[in-house]
């Protein structure tokens, strides 16, 4: 997997090392095709653990349940996923989709974790 992550609070076009068709491995059967598409399946559930951890330390650091939800942010995120996947040559709606659904249902496991850590029952935003 081409190494996207630098470690840094934010990720910009700068930090994109590689575009997806330089990676790429030529396949002729389909099961190198299908082989690759599990590894990549399992590195994208691995990035999606990763930022649901993060989204626990959210829960944990946000004062009030009534921050859980930022459409300020959500939307900064989507235009991010946008030219990101435009910059990969991915159809930005795709992608786009693909992200409010995340973002929908990473704040329903924000709201909950929010609950048990501080005890306030609510309606899971």
């Amino acid at each position: 997997m081409t190494d996207i992550h630098t470690g840094a609070d934010s990720m910009d076009a700068a930090e994109v090392r590689s575009a997806p068709t330089d990676t790429v491995a030529h396949c002729r059967t389909m099961a190198d095709v299908r082989r690759h598409i599990d590894r990549v399946d399992r590195d994208v559930v691995a990035l999606l653990a990763e930022r649901a951890g993060y989204v626990r330390q959210a829960a944990r650091i946000k004062p009030g349940r009534e921050d859980i939800v930022d459409p300020s942010r959500i939307e900064d995120v989507i235009g991010k996923v946008r030219r990101t996947a435009q910059q990969y040559g991915l159809e930005p709606d795709l992608v786009d989709a693909v992200y409010r659904l995340v973002i929908d249902r990473f704040i329903a496991q924000e709201a909950a974790e929010f609950e048990r850590l501080h005890g306030v029952p609510g309606d899971n935003a």
